[in-house]
Order: C-alpha cells, then structure tokens, then sequence
C-alpha cells in the first residue's frame, strides 16, 4: 500500500488496504488516512474502497448465527493481555468494559487527528499504529510486526527496543502451559514498557516526531525510491 501510495498511485494502495483488511481487520483504521491522499471526488473515493471491500468480503462468510462479529465483540471488548495504557485505565477505572472503551474512544481520537493533520502519508501510518499499540488491551508480540516492517519507512529506536522487549509478555504463556495460570505480571509489564515509553519521550523532545523531521524522511525516501526505479 506505501509503495503504491507514494509512486503516485492512490487507487490500487487503496486496493491493497481492503486485501489487508480482508485477511486482518486492524489495517482497515488507515482507511480515513486516505482523505488526504488524493484532490476532488477521489478524496471520497479513496477511503470508501477498503471499506466497500471489506463489507463484500464479509457477506461470503456470513451465516445464521452471526458469529464472525460476535467474536470480534467479544474480543474487542472484553479480552486483555500485555497492554499499557489499559492497564492503567483499568486499575484507576475498576472495570475492564469502560477501560476498553476510553481506549477505543483515545484511538480513533488519534486517527481523526491523523486525517486531518499535514504529515506525509507513512508517518501517519505508523504513528497511527504505534498509537494502536499504545492504547490496546490486547498487544502479542507478533502483532508488532506491523511495526516492524514500518521501521523501514521510520525508523525509531524505542520502537526497535519495544520489539526486543515484547517478548518478555511470552513468559506468561510459558507460566500458562506450565501451570495453568493466565494473567499479567506487573514486572514483566515495567521491564517491557518503562524502557519503551522512556526512549519515546526521549525522542519526542529531540524533535523525531516533528513534521519537519517526517517531511525529511519522506523526501529520503523519494529518492531512495527514485534511484531504485
């Protein structure tokens, strides 16, 4: 989808966002990134192709008892495991539904903010999902390859340490198949995440996350593309 959006063709990355949405609902968020990305009747265009694809994919698997959209409910509402933000919200909030809910609500926040802001395309892609994994309730550690692959468009050391240190979460999995018991440990939860917010903040006053800086490594990336074409 990035290189389609930045070789100048908006259409079929727009394309390629509802194929990643077909095979994974998270990318769909991107879909208000799109406004922006093109002038006229494209602006409403663009955004409405993933969603368009995902709602006819989603009619071939559709059956009686709805339980493709019951399960992401459930998911998106109710399951918890290695997160940040939440965990925080939840211990001041007592209850898991409303922290899930302010989370959700923080996000898309964040990604209106995202639609309407001037930054070059990739960077709100992947501040829109290193804001996903700020906020979630749920944060495996192979989900962060998402992240992992845009490090190659934005490069950011406390994302890099927050890779290595997401798997530190795989321990309770280990406790799990070993004794039966699933729940978070608030160690692991500091070791992993105080060295990945601190670097952040860190980075954030060096002026990384400044538009000058992201307008520096888009045209970087021009070139770069330039010269490989």
């Amino acid at each position: 989808m990035l290189l389609l959006l930045l070789g100048g063709r908006p259409v079929l990355g727009a394309v390629a966002l509802g194929a990643a949405a077909l095979a994974k609902f998270h990318p769909l968020f991107l879909a208000p990134l799109l406004f922006r990305e093109a002038k006229g009747i494209l602006r409403l265009v663009l955004p409405a192709i993933p969603l368009l694809m995902l709602v006819g994919g989603s009619i071939l698997f559709l059956e009686p008892s709805g339980g493709l959209y019951e399960s992401l409910l459930v998911f998106s509402s109710r399951w918890e495991f290695n997160g940040s933000v939440f965990v925080l919200l939840r211990l001041l909030l007592g209850s898991n539904e409303l922290a899930h809910l302010l989370c959700w609500g923080l996000f898309a926040g964040l990604i209106l903010w995202l639609a309407a802001v001037d930054r070059p395309f990739p960077e709100k892609v992947f501040l829109a999902f290193l804001g996903f994994f700020i906020l979630a309730p749920v944060v495996h550690p192979w989900y962060l390859t998402w992240l992992a692959a845009l490090l190659v468009y934005r490069w950011s050391l406390a994302v890099f340490l927050f890779l290595g240190l997401s798997n530190l979460s795989n321990i309770v999995v280990f406790r799990y198949r070993a004794l039966g018991l699933w729940e978070d440990d608030p160690l692991i939860l500091l070791l992993e995440y105080v060295p990945f917010f601190v670097l952040l903040v860190w980075e954030i006053a060096r002026g990384e996350f400044s538009r000058e800086e992201s307008l520096r490594r888009l045209r970087m990336s021009e070139q770069k593309l330039a010269v490989e074409g």
